[in-house]
């Protein structure tokens, strides 16, 4: 019954009473005029634990029914309040800018109090690392059980594409992708894709998935067409060159911001020609804490648990150690030349894309099940043709370390220390007996600096043997400080 008909009838304290009785907690009517209870509006809103805010979380985060999403700056969160606000008030036909501003304000004065004590939320726990979020639900792991989507929970990455499916099927255009890309290591794979969605780098060996292979070869078709939808899309994913991570950012807390919440970091195209300073990237690949910052942001605390998927034409220009060889599980590509036109076709019809799509939910579940089983034995698959490759990055990496050893020696007589052009023509002719490609002048600079040499300029009074680097000036550019040649040198 509409309001006019029941004035017909009812006097006016009847007709108030019946309006009111149809109206929300938040708002009541004073004669004619609306009055809005601003603090009953808001815990409206609140109540429904899709929204978060507090000082030491400035911009926010909302609850996207599987995972939580962080506001990107502090006009996000007002603006989706807005909306919210306005949904409510609309209904009623009482929307006015200073309705929607004090609603608004009230809501985020509210969620300050709410979730004053808490720091931060959204760090991950011993229990949540397990959890992978789906749309239809959430996986355990640890215990491959299944459960509700929760928002305490807290998780802040999640699959929002497609369910986890309750039966179980078979992949074939999967298997038979990775099959004819990995060879051996298609069983590796996917277990690093279960890696992929556990939220730690606590465990099995910190692994960093390497593809050495040149370009023109599908590399960024698996990525785009394959990893990244496999597990949600460009809402987990980071896309930072190891460079970016490891070499000219190092200490430069914007570079690693990009990592906070994501899944995995892919990037297919990086250079080798540049040394790699390896304590970054040990450091998010360590379960390590690290200061990173946006740009216009206050500064936040970053441990990354996002899985590293990379690749260059070439192995990566890092220094060997024990620790370096257990991270990079260097992964086979059979396509080692560009492929034209003809062949993307057949690749097309053998592997087609919508088929695969289909089989998302089922490589997602297979992969999850892999991870839980590696746990189980302690270890992830190396096959033969991963241990090829990870001698052959020794060997590539250490050929500089060999030749250092081999044909110099430490000295404190200044007369005796020899400068880098002399050390990097030495360099280029031992690299040639034996039949390798030198790494560039720039690049063994810094292998020797990394080793704790020093390059200075002197002068002839420091009676430097070695005359092959002076100038006019008497002068020697890059001595290094401490090296001499070896005594059968």
């Amino acid at each position: 019954m509409t309001e006019q008909r029941l004035s017909d009838t009812l006097d006016n304290e009847q007709v108030k009473h019946a309006k009111d009785n149809q109206l929300p907690n938040w708002l009541k009517y004073l004669k004619d005029t609306p009055i809005v209870d601003y603090t009953k509006l808001a815990k409206l809103i609140i109540d429904r634990g899709n929204l978060f805010y507090n000082e030491n979380n400035p911009n926010g985060a909302y609850y996207n029914g599987v995972f939580w999403k962080r506001y990107p700056n502090s006009r996000g969160l007002p603006i989706k309040l807005q909306a919210l606000v306005t949904k409510e008030l609309v209904k009623y036909n009482i929307s006015s800018t200073i309705r929607r501003k004090n609603a608004v304000s009230e809501i985020q004065s509210l969620l300050a109090v709410r979730f004053a004590d808490l720091y931060d939320p959204f760090e991950v726990t011993e229990k949540t690392k397990w959890l992978v979020p789906f749309k239809n639900g959430t996986v355990n792991m640890k215990d491959l059980s299944f459960k509700p989507n929760d928002p305490n929970d807290m998780l802040m990455s999640g699959i929002t594409n497609y369910d986890y499916p309750e039966d179980d099927k078979e992949t074939p255009i999967f298997n038979d992708y990775t099959q004819y890309i990995f060879g051996d290591a298609s069983h590796a794979v996917l277990e690093a894709i279960g890696y992929s969605m556990y939220r730690s780098y606590d465990m099995l060996g910190q692994p960093i998935y390497y593809i050495v292979s040149s370009g023109g070869n599908d590399k960024s078709w698996f990525a785009n067409k394959l990893l990244i939808p496999l597990l949600g899309g460009t809402d987990n994913i980071a896309t930072l060159s190891l460079s970016q991570i490891a070499s000219k950012n190092r200490g430069n807390k914007f570079a690693l911001a990009p990592l906070q919440d994501k899944l995995i970091n892919v990037y297919m195209d990086n250079t080798t020609e540049e040394f790699i300073d390896i304590s970054t990237l040990k450091s998010i690949t360590g379960d390590d804490i690290q200061d990173a910052e946006n740009k216009g942001q206050i500064s936040f605390q970053l441990r990354s648990y996002a899985t590293q998927w990379l690749a260059s034409n070439d192995f990566p220009n890092v220094p060997i150690g024990n620790s370096t060889v257990r991270r990079f599980h260097f992964l086979p590509w059979s396509v080692t030349k560009v492929i034209d036109a003809d062949e993307v076709l057949a690749m097309e019809r053998r592997f087609p894309l919508d088929q695969l799509q289909k089989e998302f939910p089922y490589i997602a579940k297979h992969a999850i099940k892999a991870f839980h089983d590696a746990v189980q034995r302690g270890t992830l698959t190396k096959t033969k043709s991963m241990e090829h490759l990870t001698n052959e990055f020794i060997r590539t990496n250490d050929l500089f370390g060999s030749f250092l050893e081999e044909h110099t020696t430490f000295t404190s007589d200044p007369y005796a220390m020899i400068t880098l052009k002399n050390f990097y023509s030495s360099y280029v002719k031992y690299m040639g007996d034996i039949d390798e490609e030198p790494q560039l002048e720039k690049v063994i600079k810094k292998r020797l600096q990394k080793e704790g040499y020093e390059l200075k300029r002197a002068r002839r009074a420091m009676g430097i043997s070695d005359r092959s680097d002076e100038d006019s000036l008497g002068r020697y550019k890059d001595v290094i400080q401490g090296l001499t040649w070896a005594e059968n040198d």
